[in-house]
C-alpha cells in the first residue's frame, strides 16, 4: 500500500505559515504549493511518470523542494545530484553520475532559479528500479563521498523513510546547513516541514552568514558537523552575534572531540547540544545525548535495533536502503549491516571511538586518531589536527600529525613542546612520531570529513 505523501499533507494543512526563508526573504506553504502546481505540469510534460529516473541537481531553494516533493507525489525516482562542482570527485564528471545511476531525465536549478531539463538515454534499468515500480514507491538515490574513488549509488524506497515524520517533532526554526543531496540534509528538510517548523537557507556556509542568518531570523536549532563548529569557534562568531533564540546544535557526519565539545558548551552555555548519528545506507536515527558535554549517546526509534559485535555498531532499520547499484549488498545474512564503527557501550549508551579504517596499528597496540586528535587542540594556537597513520616496517604503522596553528612562529619549538605535552597525557605508543605543521587548510572531502586515507600511503 502507498503511504501519503506527508511533506505535501502538510503543506495543505498550513497554507498561510511561513514554510522557509531564503534569501531573507519568507516563503509561505502558498508558495511552495504555486511551485508544486507549475512544476507538475512542467513534468508531465516532459515525460515523467511513476517509475521514472530523474536527477535533481540543486542546492536548498524554494524550487528545489517543491520539485522534490512534487518528484514524491508523481513517485518517480529521484536521483539527487551535487550541485557544485567542487563537490564531485575530480576522478568523477556529472556526466559520470548520470550514467552510473542510469538517470533518465535531468532537471537542473541554477544559482538563478534557472530550470533547464535534459533527456538522456540510459542503457539499463537496474532491478532495484524494477522493485520501486513494482512497489508504487517513490525512490531516492545518493552517492556516498567518493572522496578516494568510484561513489557508491545507494538506492532508497523514500516512502519508507519519510515513515517517521508522520510522529509528532518539535516544531523550530531550522537553519539548512547540511546539503540538499545529503541524507542529513533531506533529514532536516523532513523533520521541519512535518513538524510545522521553518527552514532557514543561509545564501552561505561560512561561519559569519551562517551564525548572521541565525541572529537575523530568530534561528533555533543548528544541524551541523564538528569541524564546522571548529571553525566557527575559530573566528569567534560568537562575539559577533546575537544568538540569544538558539536552542539546539546537533552535530554528526564525524567524530565529535571531546575537548572542542567542552569548549563549545563553555562558549555558547543556553545551547543544548546533541549528536546526532546516521548513514547514508539507512538515514538519519534518534538519537539522545546523555548530558549536553557527554558524547555518550542513546540510538534507536521507528523500529530501528542496534547491537555491537567484536566492538563495531551494527544497525538493523526498517528504512534501510534497498541497496547499492554499482557495489556489493552490505547487509549481513540476517538483514543487519555492520557499520565499521568503533563504539563503547554503557548500558543503554554508547560512545564512538571511531572507524575501524582509521585504526592506527602501532606494534599490535590500537590507536584511535581521535583521542589525539582532541588532546592536541587543547595545546595553545592549535586551530585545527589530522592525526593518522603511516606504513612503518618495524611496528607496521606510526602515528603523525598534521597541525594548523594561529601563530606558527617557531616551528620546530612548537612541535618539541608538543611531543613533550603528549608525553604527558599519552601512553608511549600514542605519541605522533611525526608531527608537521602546515600553513595551508586541512583536507576534508566533500561531506566535511577529515581525510586520512590518502595521507596513509608513505612508508617512514
Amino acid at each position: 500500500m502507498r503511504t501519503e505523501n506527508v511533506l505535501l499533507q502538510t503543506l495543505h494543512k498550513r497554507k498561510s505559515d511561513c514554510l522557509i526563508i531564503w534569501r531573507d526573504e519568507e516563503i509561505s506553504s502558498s508558495n511552495i504549493l504555486a511551485l508544486i502546481e507549475s512544476y507538475k505540469h512542467f513534468l508531465i510534460d516532459q515525460g515523467i511518470i511513476a517509475g521514472s529516473v530523474v536527477g535533481l541537481r540543486s542546492d536548498f531553494s524554494p524550487a528545489a523542494i517543491a520539485l522534490l516533493i512534487i518528484l514524491i507525489e508523481i513517485k518517480a525516482i529521484i536521483v539527487l545530484l551535487p550541485s557544485d562542482d567542487k563537490f564531485i570527485n575530480s576522478n568523477i564528471t556529472l556526466n559520470n553520475l548520470t550514467e552510473i545511476a542510469v538517470i533518465e531525465h535531468l532537471v537542473e536549478l541554477s544559482p538563478e532559479q534557472k530550470l533547464s531539463y535534459v533527456r538522456l538515454k540510459p542503457k539499463s534499468y537496474p532491478n532495484h528500479y524494477k522493485s520501486l515500480r513494482q512497489a508504487d514507491a517513490s525512490g531516492l538515490v545518493l552517492f556516498s563521498s567518493g572522496s578516494t574513488g568510484k561513489p557508491k549509488v545507494i538506492v532508497h524506497n523514500f516512502e519508507l523513510l519519510l515513515q517517521k515524520f508522520k510522529d509528532y517533532r518539535k516544531q523550530l526554526r531550522t537553519v539548512a546547513f547540511l546539503f540538499f543531496d545529503h541524507i542529513g540534509g533531506i533529514n532536516t528538510l523532513c523533520a521541519t516541514i512535518s513538524a510545522n517548523g521553518c527552514l532557514i537557507i543561509p545564501e552561505e556556509r561560512s561561519p559569519d552568514r551562517v551564525f548572521s542568518t541565525i541572529e537575523n531570523h530568530c534561528g533555533e536549532l543548528l544541524p551541523t558537523s564538528p569541524s564546522f563548529l571548529r571553525l566557527s569557534l575559530a573566528s569567534e562568531v560568537h562575539r559577533r552575534y546575537e544568538l540569544k533564540y538558539l536552542k539546539r546544535i546537533t552535530y554528526g557526519t564525524e567524530s565529535m572531540p571531546q575537548s572542542l565539545l567542552n569548549r563549545l558548551n563553555e562558549v555558547f552555555p543556553q545551547v543544548q547540544f546533541s549528536q546526532t548519528y546516521g548513514l547514508s545506507e539507512i538515514g538519519i536515527m534518534r538519537a539522545k545525548s546523555l548530558e549536553s558535554s557527554s558524547l555518550w549517546v542513546k540510538l534507536g526509534g521507528e523500529g530501528t535495533q542496534t547491537r555491537v559485535i567484536n566492538g563495531e555498531l551494527q544497525i538493523k532499520a526498517p528504512s534501510a536502503m534497498i541497496g547499492y547499484l554499482n557495489a556489493p549488498d552490505p547487509f549481513l545474512k540476517d538483514g543487519w549491516l555492520n557499520t565499521t564503527d568503533r563504539v563503547e557501550v554503557n548500558g543503554e549508551y554508547i560512545k564512538f571511538l571511531g572507524r575501524s579504517s582509521d585504526i592506527i596499528n602501532v606494534g599490535g597496540e590500537k590507536v584511535y586518531p581521535q583521542e589525539i586528535e582532541s588532546l592536541l587542540l587543547t595545546f595553545p594556537n592549535v586551530t585545527d589536527v589530522v592525526v593518522y597513520g603511516k606504513k612503518n616496517p618495524v611496528v607496521g604503522e606510526i602515528v603523525c600529525a598534521k597541525i594548523q596553528m594561529t601563530t606558527p612562529n617557531d616551528k620546530r619549538l612548537q612541535i618539541k613542546q608538543m611531543q613533550q605535552f603528549c608525553r604527558q597525557h599519552l601512553s608511549p605508543y600514542k605519541i605522533p612520531r611525526i608531527i608537521e605543521i602546515i600553513d595551508t587548510d586541512l583536507s576534508y572531502n566533500a561531506r566535511g570529513k577529515k581525510e586520512r586515507s590518502s595521507l596513509k600511503d608513505s612508508i617512514k
